[in-house]
């Protein structure tokens, strides 16, 4: 947190250490295009400007109030009721769906990397910060040590191609968490992860064996469900993550534009803030 001298204004300052010239490129190119979209219909931080000094890069950003993490802290269950999901889910398949029309993944959605842009004047109003990691989806490296490992898409975990879906895993783990108040998948190791998925959501796609990607001790070890994780007919996992979010198989995973679209987040309003409505027209980057 800082003010800029001139304007008594207050920023968030980004300070990172260079490693590679790639990694500057990588990340810089990507803020540039996110720059042709209005951040806030489109739920993004800010950016200002950027610039070196003594060989880190210091990034200027609008001011946000808290991450998601420490506002579902603030809860005694740490969880959030259903009709606040709803509603920070719309937000956060907004910004994939910008992502996606740009072909990049964030690879590090979680809810430390989701901010309130002010808790108390505008609740639940949410932002995505933080895209140091994001690439270009076609430029990710098979086996490259991408997301945060509770929320690490299968395919990340086995090194298998990867897509802008690995962002709509993340979500999907993230919906169940802040409805369960607790982890979906707090493995503390890639082999726990993939047991945990393969628990809750069956054997993992035939196709994975083509890649040689199974490993022995999972290839058959369904024991129990999804559903049995927390016994409600509201819970958001069921009406949406199961199925669709948190699909095994990439290529049928739901996409940012048909969360959006769902039954489930159009039954009923959301809760709370009002969410600005954005146009297919207004997710295309202008040419």
């Amino acid at each position: 947190k800082c003010v800029k001298s001139a304007t008594k204004e207050m920023v968030a300052l980004r300070v990172v250490k260079i490693h590679t010239k790639s990694d500057l490129q990588r990340e810089h190119e990507i803020l540039l295009k996110l720059r042709y979209f209005n951040p806030d219909e489109c739920n993004f931080v800010k950016w200002h400007c950027s610039f070196m000094y003594k060989r880190h890069l210091c990034q200027e950003f609008e001011l946000l109030d808290m991450s998601l993490r420490e506002f579902v802290t603030m809860r005694p269950t740490r969880s959030l009721h259903l009709k606040e999901i709803k509603t920070i889910l719309y937000q956060l398949a907004t910004t994939l769906e910008v992502l996606k029309r740009l072909q990049v993944a964030h690879c590090d959605l979680k809810l430390e990397n989701i901010m309130l842009v002010d808790h108390v004047r505008q609740p639940l109003r949410v932002k995505v910060i933080d895209f140091g990691s994001a690439c270009n989806a076609s430029n990710i490296a098979h086996g490259a040590y991408i997301q945060t490992r509770w929320y690490r898409a299968p395919e990340t975990i086995l090194g298998l191609p990867c897509s802008e879906a690995i962002d709509m895993w993340s979500l999907g783990c993230i919906a169940a968490e802040l409805f369960l108040g607790h982890p979906l998948y707090p493995g503390s190791c890639e082999y726990q992860m993939l047991q945990f998925m393969i628990q809750t959501q069956g054997q993992l796609p035939g196709y994975f064996l083509s890649y040689g990607a199974i490993p022995f001790p999972y290839n058959n070890c369904m024991i129990g469900s999804l559903d049995g994780l927390k016994e409600s007919h509201q819970r958001p996992d069921r009406h949406l993550s199961k199925t669709d979010m948190l699909h095994l198989d990439s290529t049928k995973r739901i996409t940012p534009s048909q969360v959006r679209e769902h039954p489930f987040m159009t039954q009923r309003k959301c809760d709370t803030v009002t969410v600005l409505p954005v146009s297919p027209a207004q997710l295309t980057m202008p040419h």
